[in-house]
This record gives structure tokens, C-alpha cells and sequence, in this order.
């Protein structure tokens, strides 16, 4: 079934999207989380949750709007690096973000695309 495909995209978006946010965000920092990273590692649990359920429409929409979540935090922290630096609270010699943010934003943008095209193609 198409709608499976997708369901498993909504997964390994997720999944990766737990991986991501549980990676150092900062470059030089270590295991510390930020208030992004947490935010994007409870609504990537949450995506993984909903999709591991029952794949009704309207689990499709919860997963795609938490998703969308996920992308948010993980491209307001990335711009956030890019504007302001380290986020407050973080003591860093750079200003770079670190592999778990892009690997977040990834998780969230294939979870995303997965929730979408299975609402559209069901």
C-alpha cells in the first residue's frame, strides 16, 4: 500500500528526528541541550508515536503538524546560530550549529513529506 510508504517515511523522519535532537546543537559544546533541541526531540517522539499508532487521516494530520514543529525549531535555531550565535546559556568558542540541528531539520522536512503525501494520495 502507498499509505505504508508513507508511514514509514513519517517513522524514519521521526526516528531521525530523535537522533538529531538528541546531537550536540552547537559545535564544540558536547551532549547539551538547548531549549530547541528539546522542544524538536519531544515532537519528534510524539511524531514517531502518533505514526507507530493507528494510520487514520487524522493521525496523519497530528504527525504532519508535529512535523512541521520539528522542521520550525531546528530552522530557528540553525538561523538563530547564523543572526545571534549560541543560544543563551551556552558558553561557545563558534557559532556554528552542530550535526544534530541539520540532522533534525532533516528528520522533520522527510516526516513531513510523508504525513503530506499520504493525506494527499489516500
Amino acid at each position: 500500500m502507498v499509505s505504508e510508504r508513507h508511514r514509514v517515511a513519517v517513522v524514519g523522519g521521526g526516528a531521525v528526528g530523535v537522533l538529531g535532537a538528541a546531537l550536540p546543537w552547537v559545535v564544540g559544546v558536547g551532549f547539551e541541550l538547548d531549549v530547541y533541541s528539546v522542544y524538536a526531540l519531544v515532537a519528534s517522539t510524539a511524531v514517531v508515536a502518533v505514526a507507530v499508532g493507528s494510520w487514520s487521516r487524522r493521525s496523519q494530520l497530528v504527525a504532519g503538524v508535529l512535523a512541521a514543529a520539528t522542521t520550525a525549531f531546528a530552522l530557528e535555531a540553525i538561523v538563530d546560530f547564523a543572526g545571534d550565535g549560541s543560544p543563551p546559556g551556552i558558553v561557545a568558542a563558534t557559532s556554528t550549529p552542530g550535526v544534530g540541528a541539520y540532522l533534525a531539520l532533516a528528520g522533520g522536512v522527510l516526516a513531513l513529506a510523508g504525513a503530506a503525501l499520504a493525506r494527499t494520495t489516500d
